[in-house]
């Protein structure tokens, strides 16, 4: 019934890949050269991960980690599911 694409906090341009865990919905933004965290249940964003010099388009979700893909430079970058911040 809910379509999550504006809202007040953020807008999305170019979704290109997207996945689920628990009550979140993690979208890469091409475009935007994001990575989106976002509450499914309210819309709201709860992190946003900006990628000023990559472009994510694809997404991969676990109990614990987020990975996905830059298309820029052609490397794999993994997250720390809760703040979306880089494991290095």
């Amino acid at each position: 019934d809910k379509v999550i694409s504006y809202h007040k906090h953020f807008s999305l341009i170019s979704p290109s890949g997207v996945g689920l865990h628990d009550n979140y919905l993690f979208v890469c933004d091409k475009e935007l050269h994001a990575v989106f965290k976002i509450d499914i249940k309210s819309g709201h964003l709860i992190h946003r991960l900006v990628t000023t010099d990559q472009e994510p388009v694809s997404i991969c979700v676990t109990e614990k980690y987020v990975a996905y893909t830059d298309a820029l430079k052609l490397e794999i970058h993994l997250l720390d599911i809760d703040k979306l911040n880089v494991i290095r």
